[in-house]
């Protein structure tokens, strides 16, 4: 089952890279920005296409992903060509990272964590390789939220979304304070006309499909 599931995964990863968009989304650079300074040591977790980590490609940055078809669309873009001794890849599995313990001063992970379903492993893994004081940004998608109902009919590739309380839980066990969280994506394909009116309701927080942890490890 486990493997059948990773299967599936990549599978659709290896398609996603024909095609993926080279657009980054501002409000998630300006959450990297707010903790970054330029001797910070960074690695994007899940960084698909580049996407992110090619918008820091001046910093000290490591990227890791499941898809080498992704990887490779990466290593194809100009940006990598005029910044690759900057940056290091590897194709990789996020529940058995290969960095060493305490190398990481932040860490990030958009739009991947609901792909992964031993979350518990891999929460282990990013406290092993955050240094003290280190700072994750991860996302996460929410169990009760519309968009997670959405995903479970209209996509073949298994997502695995969780409650905050479950997040909290598995942040606390791995030695994170969490900082702040923040919330996306009230209904599907109209965030854009929805989040900056009621986005800060907290009864619709409780719905939104974007959770994204800020922590910190003690």
């Amino acid at each position: 089952m486990k493997k059948e599931y990773r299967l599936k995964t990549k599978e659709y990863y290896a398609q996603q890279a024909k095609v993926y968009s080279t657009k980054t989304v501002s409000w998630r650079l300006q959450l990297i920005d707010k903790y970054n300074s330029n001797d910070k040591k960074i690695v994007d977790l899940g960084c698909g296409t580049g996407n992110y980590l090619l918008a820091l490609r001046n910093k000290n940055v490591s990227g890791i992903d499941l898809s080498k078809e992704s990887i490779a669309k990466l290593k194809s873009r100009k940006e990598y060509e005029d910044s690759k001794n900057n940056i290091n890849l590897v194709v990789g599995d996020l529940c058995n990272l290969p960095f060493k313990r305490d190398e990481f001063d932040i860490s990030f992970s958009f739009s991947t964590l609901y792909y992964v379903k031993e979350i518990a492993k891999v929460i282990g893994e990013i406290s092993r390789i955050t240094k003290k004081n280190g700072v994750s940004i991860l996302e996460f998608g929410n169990k009760i939220s519309i968009n997670s109902f959405w995903d479970r009919v209209m996509f073949s590739v298994p997502q695995f979304h969780w409650s905050k309380k479950y997040i909290r839980f598995l942040m606390e066990k791995n030695g994170f304070e969490i900082l702040e969280i923040r919330y996306r994506n009230l209904i599907p394909d109209f965030y854009k006309l929805f989040d900056k009116k009621f986005i800060k309701n907290r009864f619709l927080q409780k719905f939104c499909f974007r959770m994204i942890f800020i922590i910190r490890k003690k």
